[in-house]
């Protein structure tokens, strides 16, 4: 994408199997490292430095959540355990530095997560809030296209619970749609289908699978 030659893999190969806001921003910093002709050397390095942000950035949302939910007068505790579960977690952090959507993700469904308990339910209106959390929504969605699930049910709920109405549920999905939409409408012009190429490509190896194979292996068990 930095070099010009848009959504390629390899061989330049038409693609749409990537959850794209973290493609393109990935996709920035290579256009940044081209433009300071750093190399790529000098690209690795600042996507180290990003994911270093990532992880302290989940690390401080973490905190100020848990801080939310557990009101208590010393937060050193909450700080320290915060601080093990993100930046000395090794796991999580091999997941922010791996250069996928892992991070952006989680940082962007931390702050919905964040903005939605903080939301003013009492106010049945369509505010300023209620647009912000529909972008919040919006984004978090082409972090990683999969949250579109959690976010019918964070909805779903906060509807039958009655502490948003139909208009404000409505307001909450009408970003997500738009942007949803226009990536599917993108995805059609690169591959000439609406559906992911990922997604292409796993169905075509579960249709691979000869399941007749394994029925006879597993009946091979239960013969005496």
């Amino acid at each position: 994408i930095a070099s010009g030659k848009g959504f390629v893999y390899n061989y330049d190969v038409p693609t749409t199997g990537v959850q794209p806001l973290a493609t393109i921003t990935y996709a920035g910093i290579a256009k940044t490292a081209q433009l300071s002709n750093i190399g790529k050397i000098g690209f690795i390095k600042l996507v180290m430095y990003y994911s270093i942000f990532l992880d302290i950035a989940i690390w401080i949302l973490l905190f100020i959540i848990t801080k939310k939910i557990f009101p208590v007068e010393k937060y050193n505790l909450l700080k320290i355990v915060t601080f093990l579960l993100v930046p000395l977690n090794l796991q999580i952090s091999i997941h922010v530095i791996n250069g996928l959507e892992t991070g952006l993700y989680l940082i962007l469904l931390l702050c919905s997560f964040y903005f939605s308990m903080s939301y003013n339910y009492s106010n049945k209106r369509i505010t300023k809030q209620t647009l912000l959390l529909s972008l919040l929504f919006s984004l978090t969605l082409l972090a990683r296209l999969d949250f579109a699930w959690i976010m019918l049910i964070l909805i779903s709920g906060l509807f039958f619970t009655k502490n948003i109405r139909i208009k404000e549920a409505l307001t909450l999905v009408f970003l997500p749609i738009i942007a949803g939409s226009l990536w599917t409408i993108f995805s059609s012009f690169i591959t000439n289908g609406i559906i992911q190429s990922s997604v292409v490509s796993q169905t075509h190896l579960f249709a691979s699978i000869n399941y007749d194979g394994i029925i006879i292996f597993l009946q091979s068990f239960l013969q005496p």
